[in-house]
């Protein structure tokens, strides 16, 4: 400071008590300034940084005169050494754990951790202990022992993303199978109706028939021993039951269902019987029809001519190009339907070259598929064949389930009596007027 109130005088300046003076204030000012310089840190300190409200255990340290602060740069270490000797070691510590085993309980803690444990694993689909006993994956909970449990609860139905969805399956629709009262009245008046013939003549069907299309005709025996609880469906029966389908489809339907005798035909290459021939003729157009059903009764076991017979469709999709194998029971990968899948597939080409060699429609790209289809019971095939050839169209499988074979048996047996085209006395035959 006194060099810049030096600067300050007029150099030209030749009055000595001037400067003397000059230097006089130059000094008063500089004091001044040195005084205020050291106060301000120690009151801006103070307010804002105010001493703590709790002993920090420092009040007692000695403190430094004037003369040592003045030497503290020089001495500082030796006066941190000092400090530091002062300072007092507290072999006790400073919060005390109070020991109450109303306030913590040190043995019990171990348990709750494992608890939070298992709960981490779980899924938010059910985290409580008491898990429900199902199909779907496990859990784990723990019990008061602290040991982890497995529990299993029913998981949600997950569907595919699109690009892993079967085109044959529809995931969005689940047709109920449920039959109405009067459907349930006529199907037990059927059943009691065979029940009580076969017991007045166990050896001879006496029963009166209760369906007649035509040429076709079923009595009541034979009716409620088809369709009664895992009831093979006779031939006579399936075929009434591919008459009744034919005639329930529309008008303009390109789908047509041949009758069953055709599929035995095919099988033994049997190619010349008139009436075979006659759905072939060119003038029945079979080249403008997207699907062409033959349901197939096969004999898969040669010892037992009448009883080891097998129901399954065989499908010729003239709008997809391919022949379909459609079995409740089996897949290609069987051989013996593989085999029969072959034969009816030879027989059909040789008629198809026969009689629609001029069509636009050649079978020579055709190959063989096998479509996924609902699995069926011991012997429920009939059943499930009816079913699969009046829902199929090539897109989607009817979704049922074994569940449903006895509401479909009550339905079919519903839809066959009580149609319009049954000449049949059958509301007197089964006391139903």
């Amino acid at each position: 400071m006194s060099e810049l109130f030096a600067r300050c005088v007029d150099p030209n300046s030749k009055n000595p008590q001037s400067n003397s003076t000059n230097h006089t204030s130059a000094n008063k000012d500089k004091q001044h300034f040195e005084q205020r310089d050291t106060k301000r840190p120690n009151e801006f300190f103070r307010e804002y940084y105010p001493a703590p409200s709790f002993d920090l255990g420092i009040d007692d340290l000695p403190t430094g005169s004037a003369d040592n602060r003045a030497h503290q740069h020089v001495g500082s270490s030796t006066f941190a050494e000092h400090e530091f000797k002062e300072l007092p070691v507290h072999t006790q510590p400073i919060i005390d754990i109070i020991d109450d085993d109303y306030l913590l309980d040190v043995e019990g803690i171990d348990e709750p951790c494992a608890q939070a444990e298992g709960n981490a694993y779980q899924t938010p689909e059910k985290s409580s202990n008491q898990g429900e006993v199902g199909s779907g994956s496990k859990v784990y909970s723990s019990s008061s022992s602290g040991e982890m449990h497995p529990h299993q609860f029913e998981r949600r139905i997950i569907k595919p993303p699109p690009c892993k969805r079967s085109p044959f399956i529809d995931y969005n629709e689940k047709k109920v199978y449920m039959s109405k009262p009067e459907a349930n009245t006529l199907y037990a008046s059927v059943i009691l109706h065979g029940r009580i013939n076969e017991e007045e003549s166990p050896d001879l069907d006496t029963s009166p028939r209760v369906i007649e299309y035509g040429k076709y005709f079923v009595i009541a025996r034979e009716l409620a021993n088809s369709m009664k609880k895992e009831g093979f469906v006779f031939s006579h029966v399936m075929e009434v039951g591919i008459e009744s389908l034919m005639m329930n489809l529309p008008p303009d339907s390109k789908k047509l269902v041949m009758p069953l005798r055709f599929s035995v035909q095919m099988q033994n290459m049997e190619l010349n019987d008139k009436e075979l021939i006659s759905q072939f003729k060119k003038s029945n157009r079979l080249d403008r029809k997207d699907m062409i059903m033959f349901p197939v009764l096969e004999n898969i076991n040669k010892t037992k001519p009448k009883t080891g017979n097998h129901y399954w469709i065989f499908n010729v999709n003239i709008r997809d190009r391919r022949f379909e194998a459609l079995d409740s029971w089996r897949t290609l990968k069987n051989k013996a339907l593989d085999v029969c899948a072959r034969k009816m597939v030879a027989s059909f080409r040789s008629l198809w070259e026969e009689h629609y060699t001029s069509s636009r429609i050649s079978l020579e790209d055709f190959g063989l598929t096998n479509i996924d289809v609902p699995k069926k019971t011991e012997f429920d095939c009939g059943v499930f064949a009816l079913t699969l050839a009046n829902g199929w169209e090539a897109r989607v499988v009817p979704n049922f389930t074994a569940g449903d074979i006895p509401s479909i048996r009550k339905q079919l047996t519903n839809t066959w009596v009580d149609n319009a085209n049954n000449t049949a006395p059958w509301k007197t035959i089964l006391k139903l007027a």
